[in-house]
């Protein structure tokens, strides 16, 4: 059985900072992250590629740390409010198309909530709450307004494991798939050669 708290309740919703392409600096270290690279459930622990400032702000609450999950605030039809838990052991900086969700207290691990977060039924609620047709956002009081289920600790492992077979089972299909494709393809090359 799980109860329900808002989620403004178990965690701090903290905006992002606005960043300019022009703001990058080829030798800086600190890493910044926008919401194009936010894959929705996923755990974003590869920074390279990511543009880079040399300071962290210091009058922005943006920075990023391990644990925190990072959400769009704003999305488009067919391209959801997705969310990814950060794995890290360096500051990064979140720009203003994302919201920081830090977990307070300990009832609740941050994988669950980015799974559950992902889900159509949180999804629905976010839609339904958010303001604008084409580019839709979600206000921070909107968002935090949100109920969320809490099930046990033992409970939310257990959904983690599932909710990761499942994407293993996706890779090992998709696999699957790729090599009947390219043994298909093989055989047409192969009959094409012969024919020639």
């Amino acid at each position: 059985m799980s109860n329900k708290l808002q989620l403004n309740e178990i965690v701090d919703i903290i905006s992002g900072m606005a960043f300019r392409s022009s703001d990058a600096d080829p030798k800086g270290s600190i890493p910044v992250i926008n919401a194009s690279s936010i894959i929705a459930g996923s755990i974003l622990s590869d920074f390279s590629e990511m543009k880079k400032i040399t300071e962290l702000p210091t009058r922005s609450p943006a920075v990023v740390q391990n644990e925190d999950i990072l959400m769009v605030s704003r999305a488009t039809p067919g391209n959801p409010f997705k969310t990814s838990v950060v794995k890290t052991d360096q500051p990064l900086i979140a720009t203003s198309s994302l919201y920081i969700l830090r977990v307070k207290g300990s009832q609740i691990l941050p994988q669950y909530l980015n799974h559950f977060l992902n889900s159509s039924s949180f999804q629905r609620n976010v839609i339904d709450k958010a303001r604008g047709s084409t580019i839709s956002h979600i206000t921070r009081h909107s968002l935090g307004d949100i109920p969320i289920p809490i099930p046990s600790i033992k409970h939310q492992e257990l959904i983690i494991k599932l909710k990761t077979n499942v994407e293993e089972q996706k890779k090992i299909n998709n696999r699957r798939q790729r090599l009947k494709d390219e043994i298909l393809q093989e055989t047409f090359n192969n009959l094409y050669i012969q024919k020639s």
